[in-house]
Protein backbone atom coordinates (compact mmCIF):
# COMPACT_ATOMS: atom_id res chain seq x y z
CA UNK A 1 0.00 0.00 0.00
CA UNK A 2 1.10 3.51 -0.78
CA UNK A 3 1.62 5.86 2.07
CA UNK A 4 -0.31 9.12 2.18
CA UNK A 5 2.94 11.02 1.58
CA UNK A 6 3.71 8.98 -1.54
CA UNK A 7 0.18 9.48 -2.90
CA UNK A 8 0.45 13.23 -2.31
CA UNK A 9 3.84 13.36 -4.04
CA UNK A 10 2.50 11.36 -6.99
CA UNK A 11 -0.54 13.68 -7.29
CA UNK A 12 1.76 16.74 -7.19
CA UNK A 13 3.94 15.21 -9.90
CA UNK A 14 0.90 14.54 -12.08
CA UNK A 15 -0.28 18.15 -11.63
CA UNK A 16 3.18 19.44 -12.53
CA UNK A 17 3.24 17.17 -15.60
CA UNK A 18 -0.14 18.49 -16.78
CA UNK A 19 1.00 22.07 -16.24
CA UNK A 20 4.21 21.42 -18.17
CA UNK A 21 2.22 19.99 -21.09
CA UNK A 22 -0.03 23.09 -21.12
CA UNK A 23 3.01 25.37 -21.12
CA UNK A 24 4.60 23.39 -23.96
CA UNK A 25 1.39 23.56 -26.01
CA UNK A 26 1.17 27.31 -25.36
CA UNK A 27 4.80 27.68 -26.47
CA UNK A 28 4.04 25.78 -29.68
CA UNK A 29 1.09 28.08 -30.38
CA UNK A 30 3.25 31.15 -29.76
CA UNK A 31 5.90 29.76 -32.11
CA UNK A 32 3.32 29.17 -34.87
CA UNK A 33 1.85 32.67 -34.45
CA UNK A 34 5.32 34.23 -34.43
CA UNK A 35 6.32 32.34 -37.56
CA UNK A 36 3.12 33.36 -39.36
CA UNK A 37 3.57 36.98 -38.34
CA UNK A 38 7.19 37.03 -39.48
CA UNK A 39 6.20 35.45 -42.80
CA UNK A 40 3.49 38.10 -43.26
CA UNK A 41 5.89 40.94 -42.40
CA UNK A 42 8.56 39.65 -44.78
CA UNK A 43 6.08 39.10 -47.62
CA UNK A 44 4.45 42.47 -47.06
CA UNK A 45 7.78 44.32 -46.84
CA UNK A 46 9.29 42.69 -49.89
CA UNK A 47 6.03 42.86 -51.79
CA UNK A 48 5.83 46.62 -51.20
CA UNK A 49 9.52 47.03 -52.04
CA UNK A 50 9.12 45.15 -55.33
CA UNK A 51 5.94 47.09 -56.12
CA UNK A 52 7.69 50.46 -55.54
CA UNK A 53 10.67 49.40 -57.64
CA UNK A 54 8.36 48.31 -60.45
CA UNK A 55 6.41 51.58 -60.22
CA UNK A 56 9.63 53.62 -60.36
CA UNK A 57 10.91 51.71 -63.35
CA UNK A 58 7.66 51.91 -65.27
CA UNK A 59 7.14 55.61 -64.41
CA UNK A 60 10.29 56.70 -66.26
Amino acid sequence: MESEELRAARAELERADRQLRRVQQHGEKVDRISEALNTYIVRNHFGESIKRTFERRTAT
